[in-house]
């Protein structure tokens, strides 16, 4: 009788096991992003990376030039996610004293993954690496504002 209730244990163990860990799967959401800013303004301007008021990165981007700012990784696109912090808005400053600013908590320009050129759902798959591209316009410098240092 003793020996019954031993089976029984260990077979309602092993079951345990079996459908722990054959009915969990492994699912990864991560991947890699580059992301990539471009100055198409007809302007040099400076990318200035805030959070919290503090300047984290400045990024120099001469008039038809582009800089890889940083790669990402992880469950989300990353944008302006740097290793040990983030960014809640940006700067930019133009040549003339003009700027625009964007932020985090209204997504408007480099914050709304849309307003990237090659943005797509797609995109976002398990396990791959891709690079994400945001363009400085024109239009976008119609839009400057005298700076408020």
């Amino acid at each position: 009788m003793k020996q019954k209730k031993i089976w029984k244990i260990y077979l309602t163990i092993g079951i345990s096991f079996l459908i722990l860990f054959s009915c969990s799967k492994n699912i990864s959401h991560n991947y890699l992003v580059s992301h990539v800013y471009v100055n198409n303004t007809g302007h040099d301007l400076i990318m200035e990376v805030y959070n919290d008021n503090v300047q984290l990165y400045r990024y120099n981007i001469v008039n038809e030039d582009s800089v890889n700012t940083h790669k990402s990784s992880g469950e989300g696109l990353g944008i302006f996610y740097y290793e040990s912090n983030y960014g809640d808005s940006v700067v930019v400053r133009f040549d003339n004293d003009k700027c625009l600013l964007y932020q985090r908590d209204i997504r408007n320009g480099p914050f709304n993954e849309t307003n990237y050129d090659n943005y797509n759902p797609r995109l976002i798959e398990p396990g791959i690496s891709f690079t994400l591209y945001y363009t400085f316009t024109e239009e976008d410098y119609k839009l400057v504002v005298d700076c408020n240092d």
